[in-house]
């Protein structure tokens, strides 16, 4: 889903406007209507219509039912519930080939080493270069492939592969020289893609274009960077190169081929830039870096991995879903979902179903959604991207087929996803 409509998912509900003092209804005046945000479904009333196992500790579950009672005029839809013993499985990120790469949830699963089962992940846009990129941050097997500055929400997995809904910022540090000479600057983001192009508007909540540290990109990140005033490039803990806008990514001097794949290029503006354009080709510099969580069960550990999430529906059992415009609408949804103890995890895909019908075109409200999971046993629940990205995908012997689906309906490809692999 485009982030413009991600956000639409969060707004909150406008209060009704009061009347101006003095006017009084006309006589015979209705009263506005509240908006209709049902919680209920009758999708776990009866057996699932479908059962599969396809690996030890995991299991999938299809289910129809309606998005509303049948004789209100209700839509026919499918819920498909892929459940995980995580003493056997864990939770993963998996993504294309490079950044802006996007594929079918179905291919991201079969790339993905040891995935059983694949759902759709982050919500996205297209950048200025028409890239299809990740709405929040993207961590794969603890390597950052993506975190903008700040504390960002993201779904994902501890160094123990438990399952996490917090905020995740970049910590780290860039530092050189010795004893009273020494200085650090600190890493504020990790190929961030920025805008592109000068300065404008967006840069002023930047605290890398405000100087306040420095912007790590990576060979996976290439081309697309913000401009900064001052760029480096470092090549095994040394400096190789200097100057502003340094040729760096696929096809270039620096950060690329065999002997580039470790690269990173440094970038930084204002006091930090100052400083950075002080080091000279040759200087010895430490830089380390790491995503952390920001809250929640493992506040200050690394992350090992995570996308970018939408809101958290399910807290401590609590249903926290809003009745906004969009989430009260009946649409397709992705959701995941854990117990108390993080011990068992659910993946959940709601789509349309019936002859002649898109799978894009219905699925369940929010608050409908989070009362499914609470029901499976689910005491945490977190959305990611809906709409024509959502899909199911399940690995049998060497094929990866889409499940929630028929095997031919169509998919948009999507930047990552999520992904259940062996411990």
């Amino acid at each position: 889903m485009p982030a413009l409509l991600a956000l639409g998912v969060a707004a909150a509900r406008l209060p009704t406007p009061r009347p101006a003092a003095g006017a009084g209804a006309p006589t015979g005046a209705r009263r506005p209507q509240q908006r209709v945000c049902p919680a209920g479904t009758d999708l776990l009333a009866a057996s699932p219509v479908a059962q599969r196992h396809p690996a030890l500790g995991l299991s999938i579950r299809i289910f129809d039912g309606h998005d509303a009672p049948a004789r209100s005029g209700g839509h026919q839809v499918r819920l498909t519930v892929a459940q995980a013993d995580l003493r056997v499985v864990r939770l993963a990120a998996a993504a294309g080939r490079g950044f802006g790469a996007a594929a079918e949830t179905t291919r991201l699963t079969a790339a993905a080493s040891g995935a059983l089962v694949g759902v759709n992940g982050d919500y996205f846009a297209y950048d200025w270069s028409g890239a299809a990129v990740p709405y929040g941050p993207l961590v794969r097997g603890g390597r950052i492939l993506r975190l903008p500055p700040g504390v960002l929400r993201v779904v994902g997995s501890d160094a123990q592969g438990r399952p996490v809904a917090a905020g995740v910022r970049a910590g780290g540090s860039l530092s050189s020289g010795g004893g009273t000479q020494r200085w650090s600057l600190p890493v504020l983001s990790v190929n961030d893609d920025g805008d592109g192009g000068p300065p404008d508007r967006a840069d002023a909540a930047d605290p890398v274009a405000l100087g306040r540290g420095v912007a790590v990109v990576t060979p996976y990140l290439g081309k697309a960077r913000p401009r900064r005033s001052v760029e480096v490039v470092v090549r095994r803990g040394v400096v190789v190169a200097v100057g502003h806008r340094l040729s760096f990514g696929a096809r270039s001097t620096w950060g690329s081929g065999t002997a580039g794949a470790r690269d990173v290029l440094l970038a930084a503006s204002g006091p930090a830039g100052v400083q950075l354009r002080r080091l000279r080709r040759g200087t010895a510099v430490t830089l380390t870096y790491a995503a952390r969580f920001a809250d929640g069960p493992a506040a200050g550990t690394k992350v090992r991995d995570a996308v970018g999430s939408g809101a958290v529906l399910l807290r401590d059992g609590r249903n926290l879903a809003s009745c906004s415009v969009s989430a009260a609408q009946s649409r397709p949804r992705t959701m995941v979902a854990w117990d108390a103890g993080r011990t068992r995890l659910w993946l959940l895909v709601v789509a349309a179903r019936g002859r002649g019908v898109p799978v894009s075109r219905y699925g369940l409200t929010y608050r409908q959604m989070t009362e499914v999971a609470r029901s499976l046993g689910a005491a945490e629940a977190v959305m990611v991207d809906g709409g024509g990205s959502s899909t199911m995908a399940v690995r049998t012997g060497d094929r990866v087929s889409r499940v929630d689906a028929p095997a031919d309906a169509p998919q948009r490809p999507v930047p990552d996803a999520l992904v259940l692999v062996r411990r």
